[in-house]
């Protein structure tokens, strides 16, 4: 099984790798309604024109420049960490969103659903994810290995329960399969599954 998802989540990430960079994903005209951070640390209401998992069209009386970070919080999508990558009309800009995989596909699936909430059912139509059963050897870039339980997993990633934590960023190796440490969890972390040639 983890030979398999290993598998499938390479030829997944050599698609998208090959993908044109400009653009990658389609936009829906969805309007979700939420608070972003400018760079300053100042609050404002936004709300999305269009979004795909990777960028959006944002209306909101923040100023801002093109190449300024900011922290989106949208409903029913949650955070996400932006960078304005076009000025347009007044009160709108497009930004994108520098997301994991991970994040990108969670996105993906929340948008789906927001489209048609009858896939909620569905889970052929979902990222799968399973409940994890057993131990894992984790590998840490040091070259260290540490025994992690497995709390679930999926084509685009794993949460394992850890006495150590890896800094946030930083590559493991799963089995066969590379990652990086995308989030701390109450007893341990997640990585988003990554191709890499080594650690």
């Amino acid at each position: 099984m983890a030979a398999d998802l290993a598998r499938a989540h390479a030829l997944l990430s050599l698609v998208r790798r090959d993908a044109p960079d400009r653009r990658r994903f389609r936009r829906l005209d969805m309007g979700l309604s939420g608070r972003l951070l400018d760079r300053t640390g100042e609050e404002h209401d936004c709300r999305t024109l269009d979004i795909s998992p990777g960028d959006a069209r944002i209306a909101s009386t923040a100023r801002g420049r093109v190449g300024d970070r900011m922290i989106v919080y949208l409903k029913d999508v949650g955070r996400v960490e932006a960078e304005i990558v076009r000025l347009l009309e007044s009160a709108t800009f497009a930004v994108q969103f520098a997301a994991t995989a991970h994040k990108r596909e969670r996105i993906a699936e929340q948008l789906t659903l927001l489209i048609n909430p009858a896939l909620d059912e569905d889970e052929d139509r979902r990222v799968r994810r399973y409940s994890g059963a057993g131990v894992a050897p984790v590998e840490l870039e040091d070259g260290t290995t540490v025994p992690c339980e497995i709390l679930d997993f999926s084509l685009v990633g794993i949460a394992v329960k850890c006495a150590r934590r890896p800094l946030i960023g930083a590559w493991v190796k799963v089995g066969n399969q590379y990652g990086r440490v995308s989030r701390y969890l109450d007893q341990g972390f997640a990585i988003d599954f990554e191709v890499r040639a080594r650690i």
